[in-house]
Order: structure tokens, then C-alpha cells, then sequence
């Protein structure tokens, strides 16, 4: 038992990896990146932890106050240089219409909120007993992400994703219904920004 991990699609796995050994042969790449890819490479599996991205408009959630709608955008992976421990993160893309798979973003400084909180989930012992599995839910439009714990034997939990190491400590629990006041009550307070997503 305790947080799940699904298992991510061949064709995302190998756009994953052929995306991953292109910048590590990117001049401009800093280092620390190249050294750390370069590693993980070392190993039979150079990533860890995929989880689902998904997507979810302003007036999706507004008008019927559920998730329902938000939908499958990308995988997300963690690549650990074993030898430092440091992690990055990976994305690919996933387009539904097409059900093509592109490799889209590789970071880690703006990532590091979201992988410690990923990786106290782990840890937190409210988890260890449950069947959650994890994903990624992104509001494009309040510029929002939560981890997202999906179960179909109890009920979905989440975590907002803080801007700051520091925050990440926090580990708010959220239900449903709690997450979405608290969306729409942003929505209020911010100007709304274009969703330009299409997948």
C-alpha cells in the first residue's frame, strides 16, 4: 500500500529518453545538468516516479464545481543522479487528438518546491496505509498546481504546490471541495491568464 506510481506509456518513455539524450549534448546545458543526465544514463532505469499531468480550464471548474473535465496533458518523471542525489524534472507532452507523444520541458531550478513535496508524500505517514495513486493537476489559468492523489476506493486528496522550498514543508491536505473554493476563490483575487494550452 502507500502512494502509487503509474506506468507511463512506451511512447512517452522513449520520447522521454531520446529528449533527455539530446540536451545532454547541448553546449549551453550548465554542467551539474550534463553530469547529472549523463549518470542517470548509467543506470538500466534513468528515471523514477512518472506520473499523469493533467489540465484543467478556469470555467471548467467554475460552472459544475468537479474536476471532471480536467484532462490528460503529459507525463512527468523524476531523473536522480544517484551518486549526488540531486533531482531534475522531465516532461512529455501527450496531445489527444493526435495521441502523440512530444518532449517538452527538462528543469530543476523552478522544480524544486514540487519535488520536495512530492517526496514528503512519500514519507508523510497519513499515506501509508492508503491506495492513492499520483498525479500532477495544473490550473494553466491561476497559474495553480497540486499534487493529486486519485483513489477509486476512497476519497481524492491534494496538496497545492508552494513557490518556495521553504513553503513546502506545509503539506496541506485538500479535498475536493476545499480545492475547488479555494480556486475559485482565486479567481476573484487574480486576473485570469489565457489558456493557451491545446492538448
Amino acid at each position: 500500500m502507500g502512494l502509487k506510481y503509474p506506468d507511463p506509456p512506451h511512447e512517452s518513455v522513449r520520447e522521454l529518453l531520446r529528449g533527455l539524450r539530446e540536451i545532454a549534448g547541448l553546449a549551453l546545458l550548465e554542467d551539474t545538468h550534463k553530469k547529472t543526465l549523463q549518470r542517470a544514463f548509467t543506470s538500466e532505469k534513468p528515471f523514477s516516479r512518472p506520473h499523469q499531468i493533467f489540465f484543467l480550464r478556469v470555467d471548467e471548474f467554475t460552472e459544475t464545481r468537479s474536476l471532471k473535465a480536467a484532462r490528460l496533458v503529459g507525463w512527468r518523471y523524476f531523473i536522480t543522479d544517484q551518486s549526488t542525489g540531486e533531482t531534475t524534472v522531465a516532461e512529455v507532452n501527450f496531445d489527444s487528438i493526435s495521441a502523440r507523444h512530444s518532449f517538452g520541458t527538462f528543469c530543476r531550478r523552478f522544480c524544486e518546491p514540487s519535488i520536495l513535496i512530492f517526496l514528503n508524500a512519500e514519507s508523510n505517514a497519513n499515506f501509508a496505509a492508503s491506495n492513492f495513486e499520483v498525479c500532477l493537476l495544473r490550473v494553466p489559468g491561476l497559474h495553480f498546481s497540486a499534487l493529486w492523489l486519485k483513489s477509486e476506493l476512497e476519497a481524492d486528496s491534494f496538496i497545492a504546490i508552494t513557490s518556495t522550498v521553504e513553503q513546502a514543508g506545509e503539506m496541506v491536505q485538500l479535498t475536493v471541495g476545499q480545492l475547488i473554493d479555494k480556486l475559485i476563490a482565486a479567481t476573484k483575487r487574480e486576473p485570469i491568464r489565457p489558456d493557451t494550452t491545446s492538448s
